[in-house]
């Protein structure tokens, strides 16, 4: 029996037959998926832990209120399906409503978002990471978003969202990565967990 990491337990004999690296790290269960920063987990605990990362980040900051008026902008991207997916989950606790408007562009008019409470842009950990060090290195302009704007996947990345989307089989429009995002999958593969450590220097920065 390997030692508690935690309050879970890698049992070898919870599985007979196979090794306790290919078990679940919370339920026991087959593992389907390995991923450095987090562990070996099945689809199911997967999917739970994406969505309470989410849920936290709403409860904390309080991001969506009772009776708020959502618009989503959907470019088509894994972002937006999994965002689409947790948000109608997370606010059936709530009495809010949804409005979906399709466009390539994060940003829209004044003229629209003035008719909603909040607004959720397809974005990720990547692009929030991304954004950083495009102007920290090249002076690139950050883009802007309104008091309104929610970023429901901030800290969530692009690896995690993509297996979320592959479990629930969400067809995407695949877009090209930047140079700074195949840096920084590099730099992860190297260094996991690499993302969210900076990710949480950036929050500090800005705090």
């Amino acid at each position: 029996m390997q030692q508690p990491i935690g309050k879970h337990i890698y049992i070898k004999e919870r599985i007979r037959g196979k090794d306790a690296t290919m078990v679940c790290f919370r339920c026991g269960k087959n593992s389907r998926i390995s991923l450095k920063h987090i562990g070996n987990m099945c689809n199911g605990c997967f999917l739970k832990i994406i969505e309470k990362r989410v849920r936290k980040d709403i409860r904390t900051k309080k991001l969506i209120r009772k009776n708020d008026r959502i618009l989503m902008i959907n470019n088509s991207s894994k972002e937006f399906f999994v965002s689409g997916f947790l948000l109608r989950k997370i606010i059936k606790e709530l009495p809010a409503s949804i409005a979906i408007r399709k466009s390539k562009k994060l940003n829209i008019g004044q003229a629209i978002a003035k008719k909603y409470d909040k607004i959720i842009v397809p974005w990720s950990l990547d692009d929030e990471t991304e954004g950083f060090l495009g102007y920290l290195f090249n002076k690139e302009k950050q883009q802007k978003f309104s008091k309104k704007t929610i970023k429901l996947l901030k800290n969530v990345s692009e690896e995690e969202i993509a297996l979320f989307a592959k479990i629930k089989k969400f067809r995407y429009r695949q877009g090209k990565k930047s140079k700074i995002k195949k840096m920084l999958d590099m730099l992860e593969q190297r260094y996991p967990g690499y993302k969210f450590s900076l990710l949480n220097s950036i929050k500090q920065m800005g705090s």
